[in-house]
């Protein structure tokens, strides 16, 4: 029985993805989004309803009791050079998520850590803000980046999340008004005709078992 019960799970998991979207300017600020997509594994289970934006259904609309009951949105917002912070919520679709406008690549590097870190908070009311640099620039070069996994080899939890998690798709879908030269990346991509918009695609296995934190360095012309 529980052996079938986690077959389930793992299949209706595998149906969710989380996007990443970022557009970026001649100058580097931007737009960013992420987005929980739950729709496919939401049909499979009949529960697509009517659009309803509550707050406490989003978990980046959640008040938070380890952050001075902020929620996610008001953490980010309060980050300097990010602005007009929002909640995504389409319970007809399924997706929930949060977006908003960055001044410069340093501001957007600090929102993010300040989004994992409101959700590391729910877990240990000790966690320190990290300074991970998730999109690096220079004049012609962009690098992404993304944690590795430190897990314990031999934590059960982890591994148990790992295969539950296995096919969990990820995706970073990347815009940019510069026209890209080139792509080093070990993950699937496509670049579109115009050179100047990238989709790279993966999955909560293949990021797990990466070496190397670069995703990506895209070359502009």
């Amino acid at each position: 029985m529980k052996k079938l019960l986690f077959i389930v799970i793992v299949g209706l998991l595998s149906a969710c993805s989380i996007q990443h979207e970022v557009s970026f300017n001649q100058n580097n600020d931007g737009h960013y989004k992420v987005i929980l997509d739950l729709s496919e594994m939401m049909k499979k289970m009949g529960k697509l309803k009517e659009k309803d934006k509550n707050p406490e259904k989003n978990i980046f609309g959640k008040p938070n009791p380890h952050n001075n009951d902020m929620t996610m949105v008001e953490y980010v917002d309060a980050t300097d050079g990010i602005s007009n912070t929002t909640q995504v919520t389409d319970t007809i679709n399924a997706l929930f998520g949060l977006e908003f406008d960055f001044n410069s690549p340093e501001a957007l590097n600090v929102a993010i850590n300040k989004m994992k870190h409101h959700k590391a908070l729910e877990q240990d009311s000790l966690a320190e803000l990290g300074t991970y640099t998730y999109f690096e620039f220079d004049s012609k070069q962009l690098i992404v980046r993304d944690e590795l996994d430190n897990s314990d080899e031999d934590d059960e939890s982890a591994k148990s999340m790992q295969k539950m998690f296995k096919e969990f798709g990820y995706t970073w879908d990347l815009s940019f008004e510069k026209t890209v030269k080139k792509v080093d990346s070990k993950l699937n991509y496509e670049l579109n005709e115009n050179d100047q918009h990238l989709i790279f695609e993966s999955n909560f296995d293949e990021m797990m078992n990466r070496e190397e934190e670069t995703i990506a360095t895209i070359t502009f012309k």
